[in-house]
């Protein structure tokens, strides 16, 4: 009998064999598994045409998947799949219902062998697979059109509430299922029979999920029953959502500023929360931007900002965990995957705010993402990530400089290629170099030559960078006088403390972004860097913050390619080598470079190593007393290798870490395969 036949026949009726509604479930048992040597096999029920149908899709999916490979297969290659899917639709349901009711049986098996003490997973790999061609074709069948009518969406989902692995109830097609609900609902309209149904559905205890790692598209369900209901209802309100983060030392702070959101803008917060459990994708969607923007509004831009802000906080806090394995070692855990994965959707949400406050959050968050936990890896991957896409799409430089910071400090090449992508994209909007756009975004803070005077009330502060990473603050009494103390006019008045505090702030930022930019010029030397004249002058030897280092350095001036004068800054002018005065700006299109001993004589190295000493200059970073290694006659004619480091022992996981910070590749060593290949 053809398999239409058997369709017609299974509709009609006339299959002496066929059994409507519940009743085939009475023919499913243990029976149905056989105990082979290869171990436990699947018997399809052929004393059911349902079960006939599914055994022939099955089969035919089974050979047409080791024809074409997992590449080229599709279900729609598979013949008997599309005569049912494109056949009767009375058929089709007792095909959906058939195999449920076996998938149900199935893992009641599958769960009693397990907690056997016989438990054999080479015994139960057969049924796994039968079990995944289940669930895979039951969902494709559920996409389709139906003939369900209430009471069938009602057995349906009266079904689901059978768990089939883990998982439990999100194990099962949920939406796709109340997909199929609603567009019956648009064509037929809400009975009352079914509308109470869905009311008592959606308070379900399936619904809050044990884990949720698994649970975001079962709260997308409740959502969606919850719109099926309001847009054939009465009522648009919703009640008070709720929403719980998974236990850890960050969830827990969590759930409890949660439970003390003022109730008039805790729903949109919850609706803010859901979608962010929801959210999959490796950046974050224009619908998911909007939808949360939508919430981000009722709630109000400050509070939302102050809320958010404070649960990073709790991500900048948290330390790892050192925990007991069952085995008896300890190894390092940092949070619950699933609150993290919440973390860092909400980081992305942070990317319509582009205030200095913010974005240096952002910064930090990035950093501690990216932070290493020995043997484990770095602390948050997942949110560094987010932090780096969220900075490069803010408004402004502000998120430049802060990514610039963040590519000086990391190491791992990975890391480093994702910060270079964004950069990348963002100095192909503006037709610039990556170079040029970090020397664009170094915030000045308001500095000249690295130093500010601020004033509080009577008082002033004068603050001064003092070398990489080091500042001095002087107060600066009424009568002349100094103080290093906070005055206690200053310290009683909440205005000026405020005022203070935020001072402080920018203080601390400063130290980071000279480290991050000093580290950046040197690196320049890899580019082989040329600045205009207006360039020099704007990002370098004007600008309040990097002219601290450009004036500490050493410069050659070109002209038509042609070098002009070697130059330092030496009190209030550019002098070289003999302290003679410079005047570069008479030049018709003088060029810069930085200076390196490589490319000079002795005697010059020499001659400007007693410049920088008789003057007392502290450099950035090495420049005239630079380590250089010349090639040697001898290096030049062996021309592929060199014997001048042999017989040195490298300890190489130190070296690897100042590879990584100097943009350089090294794999490390040792005794496995091709361990014996690194090459920096």
């Amino acid at each position: 009998m053809s398999l239409l036949n058997k369709l017609w026949n299974l509709v009609s009726g006339d299959d002496k064999n066929a059994t409507v509604g519940n009743s085939s479930s009475q023919n499913t048992s243990n029976s149905n598994i056989i105990n082979t040597t290869d171990g436990l096999v699947y018997k399809f029920n052929e004393s059911l045409p349902e079960g006939q149908l599914l055994k022939q899709i099955i089969t035919e999916k089974n050979q047409v998947y080791q024809e074409v490979g997992y590449q080229g297969f599709k279900y729609s290659l598979v013949t008997a799949y599309n005569e049912v899917k494109e056949g009767d639709l009375d058929a089709k349901k007792k095909l959906i219902f058939h195999m449920i009711e076996e998938r149900i049986a199935l893992e009641k098996v599958i769960k009693f062998h397990r907690n056997s003490n016989r438990y054999d997973w080479k015994k139960i790999n057969k049924i796994d697979k039968t079990n995944r061609d289940f669930d895979e074709l039951l969902a494709l069948l559920i996409r389709g059109k139906q003939s369900f009518s209430d009471a069938d969406y009602v057995r349906l989902f009266d079904l689901y509430r059978n768990p089939i692995s883990y998982q439990g109830f999100a194990a099962w097609p949920i939406g796709f299922s109340l997909v199929s609900v609603d567009n019956y609902i648009k064509k037929n309209g809400l009975s009352d029979e079914l509308k109470s149904f869905l009311e008592q559905m959606k308070n379900w205890s399936e619904f809050t999920p044990k884990y949720r790692g698994w649970g975001a598209d079962v709260e997308k369900a409740k959502k969606k029953i919850q719109k099926i209901l309001n847009d054939n209802g009465d009522t648009k309100e919703v009640g008070e959502l709720k929403f719980s983060f998974n236990s850890g030392p960050i969830g827990i702070r969590m759930n409890l500023d949660l439970q003390k959101i003022d109730p008039e803008i805790k729903n949109a917060f919850v609706e803010i929360l859901h979608l962010c459990a929801q959210a999959s994708s490796s950046n974050p969607t224009k619908k998911f931007l909007s939808e949360v923007n939508t919430h981000i509004d009722k709630i109000s831009i400050d509070k939302y900002k102050q809320q958010v802000s404070q649960w990073l906080e709790y991500f900048l806090e948290t330390e790892p965990e050192e925990r007991e394995h069952q085995y008896g070692y300890t190894y390092r855990t940092f949070g619950d995957a699933q609150n993290l994965k919440i973390l860092r959707a909400l980081v992305w949400t942070f990317v319509r705010f582009h205030d200095s406050s913010t974005l240096q959050l952002i910064g930090k968050v990035a950093n501690k993402g990216y932070k290493k936990i020995p043997g484990v890896g770095p602390t948050s991957a997942v949110i560094g990530n987010a932090a780096v896409y969220t900075l490069a799409n803010s408004k402004g430089l502000e998120g430049v400089s802060q990514l610039t910071k963040l590519k000086m400090k990391v190491t791992k090449p990975s890391i480093k290629k994702t910060i270079d992508k964004h950069l990348t994209k963002l100095s192909e909007k503006r037709n610039l170099t990556i170079s040029q756009i970090e020397e664009m975004a170094v915030p000045d803070f308001g500095l000249s030559d690295g130093e500010v005077t601020k004033e509080f009330g009577d008082f002033k502060l004068n603050f001064k960078i003092t070398g990489i990473g080091k500042t001095e603050m002087v107060w600066i009494k009424p009568d002349g006088g100094t103080q290093k103390s906070v005055p206690s006019a200053v310290k009683d008045s909440k205005t000026l403390n405020d005022k203070l505090k935020k001072f402080k702030k920018d203080t601390a930022e400063i130290k980071k972004v000279i480290s991050a930019h000093r580290d950046r010029i040197d690196n320049s030397y890899l580019e082989q860097r040329v600045w205009d004249l207006d360039s020099i002058q704007k990002y370098y030897f004007n600008h309040g913050l990097i002219s601290f280092l450009a004036k500490r350095l050493i410069w050659e001036v070109y002209e038509n390619d042609k070098l002009s004068a070697t130059v330092y800054w030496s009190s209030d002018s550019w002098k070289d080598v003999k302290d003679k005065p410079v005047d570069f700006s008479k030049l018709k299109d003088p060029q810069f470079k930085l200076w390196h001993p490589i490319s000079n004589s002795i005697e010059e190295v020499m001659a400007w190593r007693d410049v920088i000493m008789n003057h007392e200059i502290v450099q950035p970073f090495k420049q005239a007393f630079r380590e250089i290694y010349v090639l040697t006659d001898a290096e030049l004619n062996t021309k592929t290798y060199s014997n001048r480091m042999a017989a040195h022992v490298l300890k190489q996981h130190q070296f690897n870490a100042l590879a990584g910070l100097r943009g350089w590749k090294f794999t490390l060593m040792g005794a496995w395969d091709h361990g014996f290949d690194g090459i920096a």
